[in-house]
């Protein structure tokens, strides 16, 4: 099986082997990609990164043709193609300036409350509800020209099979669904006003089509099924019971649970939890924090400085340093744009009256201990909303590999932190491939699969008064609420 997982900065090509008990995964290539500034905005290079995809496959299919192949990417984002099937317009980055205030005007339209009672999706600048609400308003010309929208990974698989589609996982995202018919909302796109036929119907996973392109003469088979990433890292969680938590720590860190049915109140609402769909057409309840592009920004920068470092260099140089000396509200809104985030994090300290951090490994500590008591809240605030205790937090990802995040992670919310895979998308990519083909019969099973494919590390919590005194210290930095 091949598994691309297109990110924010990298598109990477996997390859699975199933022997009929575990996964064996390589990484085959790595291509990176950056937002591109124009004229003051911040657009995806859609055309190269699709480049890039080709290239993968190519390089991929050289050494072995996949008996399947399925993509993931990120959310929210949404491009339009014209009546002859070719892309019009489209990847606006979601760090782009020009959302901001847009969600606010939109509740002009339709309060608040009554877009949340609708989908169950939590408010960020960049769903692609605003995002539609632009188009129609700043664009409107373009509308008529419109056939079909689709988001970002279904266009990559348009653009890989010819065939129109748009999956459940990644719809879910765009707060325009919604959760109990898993449908469009039709009040929604009244208001904006946006016309429905030009989005399709909402399907689950099933087999795609086929590469229009042959590599080494044959096509490939594609799977539909988890298209949003997280879905897909959810999905490759290597959890032995429904009753955990988990940490997507990625550039965004995601934390939630898998529940049967949509939770929406007024606690899940005030507190900005999101109900997104799974690969399995379960919801996953969840809340979008900063992740590790606080690490990654920091690393951009300081190479622009002259200074570069692997990321296990900076994942040591934290452990060395005083834990819990300078604490930031990691969800601050200076640190969404690309750009001086450790300038940014000293300039934070500074107004909060913290201990300026200066080193690099004094910016990494900064991150980790504030990183780690915002997941303790928002834990906090996931029992509240579900009435339950959760005794196991997975974390999967980038950020698992770092072993004083995840320990700070165990210490601050006392639960027992299990870390890995860090390839969890890719892992998830390849269950919906399974269940598709008929190698597994249930989520539960390709977890216990990947539960024999990959090395777990576990993580006790200590008790350490220096973790209570620091949380209560800087308590009103998490309990912020921004997105």
């Amino acid at each position: 099986m091949a598994a691309l997982d297109v990110g924010t900065s990298s598109v990477r090509t996997f390859l699975g082997l199933y022997d009929g008990n575990q996964i064996r995964i390589q990484e085959k290539n790595r291509f990176y990609h950056e937002s591109v500034h124009i004229l003051g905005h911040e657009y995806w290079n859609i055309p190269g990164v699709f480049g890039q995809i080709r290239q993968a496959l190519a390089a991929l299919s050289s050494e072995t043709i996949p008996d399947s192949l399925a993509l993931d990417s990120w959310g929210t984002d949404i491009a339009a193609l014209d009546k002859n099937g070719e892309y019009l317009w489209g990847g606006i980055c979601a760090r782009d300036r020009r959302f901001e205030g847009r969600k606010e005007q939109f509740f002009q339209k339709v309060p608040q409350r009554e877009i949340y009672e609708r989908t169950g999706i939590q408010f960020l600048n960049w769903n692609t509800l605003y995002l539609l609400d632009y188009l129609a308003e700043e664009k409107p010309w373009l509308l008529d020209g419109i056939s079909h929208m689709l988001f970002t990974p279904d266009l990559f698989n348009y653009f890989l099979t010819g065939v129109r589609n748009t999956d459940y996982s990644i719809a879910s995202t765009s707060q325009l669904l919604n959760p109990w018919k898993q449908t469009w909302d039709e009040p929604l796109l009244e208001a904006i006003p946006f016309p429905k036929e030009k989005l399709l119907p909402v399907l689950k996973a099933h087999r795609l089509g086929e590469t229009k392109e042959r590599f080494h003469g044959k096509r490939i088979p594609v799977i539909s099924g988890c298209s949003h990433d997280t879905a897909a890292a959810v999905a490759g969680v290597p959890a032995e019971q429904t009753d955990y938590i988990y940490i997507i720590c990625g550039s965004w860190a995601m934390i939630g649970t898998e529940i049967a049915e949509p939770v929406i109140s007024g606690k899940a609402m005030d507190y900005r939890f999101t109900n997104e769909g799974g690969v399995d057409g379960n919801i996953r309840f969840l809340k979008n924090v900063m992740g590790m592009w606080l690490v990654q920004e920091s690393r951009r920068q300081w190479k622009r400085e002259g200074r570069e470092y692997e990321f296990a260099k900076l994942a040591a140089l934290g452990a060395e340093c005083e834990p819990f000396r300078s604490m930031i509200d990691v969800d601050d809104e200076r640190l969404v744009p690309p750009g001086d985030i450790p300038g940014r994090i000293r300039l934070l300290c500074r107004e909060g009256g913290q201990p300026v951090p200066e080193s690099a490994g004094q910016i990494m500590r900064c991150i980790n201990d504030s990183l780690a008591f915002k997941f303790r809240v928002m834990k906090e605030r996931l029992e509240e909303c579900l009435g339950r205790k959760f005794p196991a937090i997975h974390i999967v990802a980038g950020g698992s590999q770092d072993a004083c995040l995840c320990q700070t992670i165990a210490d601050a919310t006392g639960c027992v932190v299990k870390a890995g895979p860090v390839e969890a998308s890719a892992y998830g990519n390849f269950s919906v491939q399974m269940l598709s083909g008929g190698l597994s019969e249930t989520l539960l099973e390709t977890r216990e699969i990947i539960g024999r494919s990959v090395k777990i590390r576990v993580y006790e919590p200590r008790t350490d008064e220096r973790v209570r005194e620091a949380f209560e210290k800087n308590k009103e930095l998490f309990e912020q609420i921004h997105y």
